[in-house]
């Protein structure tokens, strides 16, 4: 696509683009390139360039301006590294000059000096997976403890009727085909122009004003269109602006950087694995007496993010399962990798993954089905407000979604044939009959999970959610806020305009700000449907009441109450974490295609309570895009798919609820499960490969097949 010329020009202090920065250049602009440590540890010693042609510039640390490191939670990240490196990447310098080409070539002829063995005390090396990695101490952590008899859970799963133990490993990171992360930066009369994707305006703000060492009221912020949401996109973003924002102030010309597809995927969009080993125990009527369970995640080099990660890991380590004693142990560890990055609305995806196989493996210990299983230990029999487990929800309907879908998937019948099937299949397999002519592989599995929204624990948002609502004179009803998306802006005026008796396209979604008073948390707070709803609903409900008595405009600010907010005990770690949840259940059924070892996904059904459902139809092709995506995440290199996707909602007259993210937390879990049934084995990582279903069979046939010592007593020749 042709870029976009823009002018200089002295607007107000921040605004919203309706495009994307990577389409946007100015006249003069120079193109720069990140150039990043060679190594992966060690110590940086020189970066230069033998014979850089005129107009074309390098800078490092030594070029920044003010500060060149910036506070996060877990302690200072560089603009460019200033010596240390700590991951294989990590930015060293800026190249920029007027040519693209020229730069891209220039950077290949950089010269860098380093020193590998300088740091080395600092890590310990550990077995990982089969593979020897270094690792630093502890990042943050977590441990959560539940029950009269915690302290013997050890003894009481050993002791128990049934029990199982296993290992979960998760690193699907969401798809990702938008624009790569960058910014656009023009420095001039001592005033700094950005034309970025960030998603966290006051942040960014603050760390251009300390990197450029110039005045908040200096920076001019032109937020363009965001489409990922990852936590590095989120706060890294701001370091990636920093870069191009130094440049530009010392060559006096707009910079832009623009990362390749490859640094996005690399740097930004990169989600270490998250492990997690679960034992769990019941008795003899599969009530379960035990949930233990070890949480490890991979940091990368930073991810201030991290203790949020952690926390909500841990809620969803649990889901809605009530067992008798439970104790969770949580670490982030920080190793020589980029900083991994989650989205925020995905973090406790691995959790669910994991809970949900571990569930299902249980239900087989038990001898009963996993919906069965479910049922008896779910949360939705007890009294939700009453404190007799350590994380409370309110999730309306739970055991209505949980019959819905158990009725249009036939759940159990096809659970229990598809279990007699695979395992005659495999057994015939000893008398080494072929494939094609036994029965077919097929499997279905049964994955839930709730989605909760504004986490109450959260350090990056603080709970500050606030909206302003303005009827004005002419009876237009403007909702002044950031953005958000059609769906939620449809939601919004559909409300308004019922509550106030006005025409829905008299309400307007109005995303402009004062100078310095944009939002001060990041975007994807603001599209959450769930709080923001809540508090439009209290909003034209105020100003309802207040039209009665006073004359137009009426301006009316709402934002969540004191008394809200201590429903979640931070100290104790207890309590409600959400301010609402939505729950959603899923079957997928599939059967195996032996011929090209590859799975065929017959149907997948997906039943959700959300509260009342505004646009039914909105909402369900929403459900059914999010449900392909997923699909082309869950083995690399290989998009699955499904022509038989079915959508219901339970009828509800409560608000509307956060549904945005549900669907990745139940699919994945539910594929493995069918994939394991099918197979007869455990399937215990996602992503897959493409040759995963190979090697399963080919592993599984090699199990199956008699021993020698078999075959003779098949034959009744005992060997002498």
């Amino acid at each position: 696509m042709a870029e976009k010329k823009i002018k200089k020009e002295h607007p107000a202090k921040f605004s919203f683009q309706n495009e994307f920065y990577s389409d946007l250049s100015m006249p003069s602009m120079l193109y720069a390139k990140v150039i990043r440590s060679p190594i992966k540890k060690g110590i940086i010693t020189s970066v230069t360039h033998p014979d850089l042609p005129d107009g074309y510039f390098l800078f490092t640390a030594r070029d920044v301006p003010g500060s060149n490191l910036i506070d996060t939670p877990l302690g200072k990240v560089p603009v460019f590294s200033e010596g240390n490196v700590s991951y294989l990447g990590e930015p060293i310098g800026l190249l920029a000059g007027p040519d693209e080409k020229t730069v891209n070539r220039l950077l290949q002829e950089i010269d860098i000096g380093y020193d590998r063995n300088s740091i080395d005390y600092y890590f310990k090396e550990i077995t990982v997976d089969g593979e020897d990695k270094l690792f630093s101490s502890e990042i943050t952590s977590r441990k959560v403890t539940w029950g009269k008899n915690v302290e013997k859970i050890d003894d009481i799963i050993n002791e128990s009727d049934y029990k199982s133990e296993q290992t979960w490993t998760f690193a699907v990171s969401a798809l990702n085909t938008t624009e790569p992360n960058g910014a656009l930066c023009s420095f001039s009369n001592n005033n700094l122009t950005v034309f970025t994707s960030a998603q966290w305006i006051f942040q960014l703000r603050t760390i251009l004003s300390t990197a450029l060492k110039i005045k908040n009221e200096n920076i001019i912020i032109k937020k363009t269109k965001t489409m990922d949401y990852g936590t590095n996109s989120i706060w890294f973003n701001s370091i990636i602006t920093c870069q191009a924002a130094v440049a530009s102030f010392h060559t006096g010309l707009p910079v832009k950087i623009v990362y390749t597809r490859e640094e996005q995927l690399r740097f930004m969009d990169t989600m270490q694995p998250i492990s997690i080993h679960y034992r769990t125990a019941a008795d003899k009527d599969g009530t379960l007496t035990a949930i233990s369970a070890d949480i490890k995640m991979d940091a990368g080099f930073i991810n201030p993010f991290c203790q949020e990660i952690i926390d909500r890991l841990v809620i969803a380590s649990i889901g809605i399962y009530r067992a008798k004693n439970i104790s969770i142990n949580a670490s982030a560890i920080q190793s020589y990798n980029p900083p991994s990055s989650i989205e925020l609305g995905l973090i406790d995806q691995a959790a669910f993954f994991a809970l949900e196989n571990q569930m299902t493996l249980m239900s087989k210990e038990c001898s009963i089905s996993p919906l069965e299983l479910r049922l008896k230990n779910s949360v939705f029999s007890g009294n939700p407000k009453k404190q007799d487990f350590p994380f409370l929800f309110s999730v309306e309907k739970g055991n209505e979604v949980f019959s819905a879908l158990s009725t249009a998937g036939d759940f159990n019948r096809k659970y229990t044939t598809y279990n007699l099937n695979a395992s005659s299949v495999f057994s015939d397999l000893s008398g080494e009959k072929r494939f094609a002519s036994l029965a077919p592989l097929r499997g279905i599995g049964f994955a839930c999970a709730y989605e909760g929204s504004c986490f109450f624990g959260s350090e990056a948002n603080a709970n500050n959610q606030y909206i302003e609502v303005t009827l004005e004179e002419n009876s237009t009803l403007i909702i002044h806020t950031s953005p958000v998306s059609h769906s939620i802006e449809m939601i919004w005026t559909k409300l308004a305009s019922e509550m106030l008796s006005i025409p829905q396209n008299s309400v307007k979604i109005d995303t402009n700000f004062p100078a310095e008073k944009e939002p001060p948390l990041p975007e994807s707070v603001y599209s959450n449907i769930s709080v923001m709803t809540e508090l439009l609903k209290k909003a034209c409900e105020t100003i309802k009441k207040k039209k009665e008595k006073e004359s137009l405009p009426i301006s009316v600010k709402k934002t969540i109450t004191p008394a809200i907010k201590k429903l979640w005990n931070k100290e104790k770690f207890t309590g409600f974490p959400y301010h609402s949840t939505s729950f959603a259940a899923a079957t997928v059924e599939l059967e195996m295609d032996i011929t090209l070892y590859r799975e065929v996904i017959r149907s997948i059904k997906i039943v959700i309570s959300s509260g009342k459902v505004m646009h039914l139809q909105s909402a369900q092709n929403s459900i059914k895009l999010a449900v392909q995506k997923v699909l082309q995440t869950l083995v690399k290199d290989e998009p699955l798919d499904c022509p038989d996707i079915k959508i219901a909602f339970i009828q509800s007259d409560e608000n509307p609820k956060q549904i945005g993210e549900v669907i990745k937390k139940i699919v994945p879990a539910a594929y493995t499960q069918a994939l394991s049934q099918a197979l007869n084995t455990t399937v215990t990582k996602l992503p897959l490969t493409t040759d995963s279903l190979y090697e399963f069979l080919k592993t599984k046939k090699e199990e199956s097949k008699p021993t020698e010592e078999q075959n003779n007593e098949n034959t009744g020749n005992p060997e002498l």
